[in-house]
């Protein structure tokens, strides 16, 4: 029987300009399974090669929200109290800090882009694990998480970023 794989990362197809998952080969491909309806595979997967643009990988966070969706580098999420609002002061953007090489999660209000990472300084950023807590929710703070979209299909979900000059 074959199963099919979780993906570890994202990213736009070059060719047919759509997202495909998989698992990154160097900085130009992403390998993924298309297992193909009634054609027998004797215990293989068949794999394709996709030609990627190297600006638009993101990796898997391996959480899903409570929809379902799984979280991805540069994903915008978002948590509510009550199960119905959502508002900026509760919306992270999902983003690799290449200074401190981990996995975080800034919030969207006073968010600034320095060239090179986004960051937050009026609110703490979150490390991984942080935000992982609050995925799961063991203080009963929030009711739902829902991923609002990515920065790279939709990037007026950041809203107004402070450019930050580094000198």
């Amino acid at each position: 029987m074959v199963t099919k794989r979780n993906h570890n990362y994202r990213a736009i197809d070059t060719e047919t300009k759509e997202w495909v998952y998989g698992s990154l080969v160097g900085d130009d491909y992403l390998v993924t399974d298309k297992l193909l309806d009634n054609i027998e595979t004797d215990g293989y997967i068949e794999c394709w090669l996709n030609v990627i643009d190297p600006n638009s990988v993101c990796e898997s966070v391996y959480i899903k929200d409570r929809h379902k969706t799984e979280m991805f580098e540069c994903d915008v999420v978002a948590f509510s109290l009550d199960g119905k609002t959502y508002d900026k002061n509760h919306t992270f953007l999902l983003w690799y800090n290449r200074e401190c090489s981990e996995m975080t999660a800034i919030s969207l209000d006073s968010i600034y882009f320095n060239g090179y990472d986004y960051g937050n300084m009026k609110n703490p950023t979150f490390p991984y694990s942080v935000f992982a807590l609050m995925c799961q929710d063991h203080w009963g703070d929030f009711r739902d998480i829902k991923v609002l979209g990515n920065i790279i299909d939709n990037p007026e979900l950041l809203g107004e970023v402070d450019m930050l000059c580094v000198v």
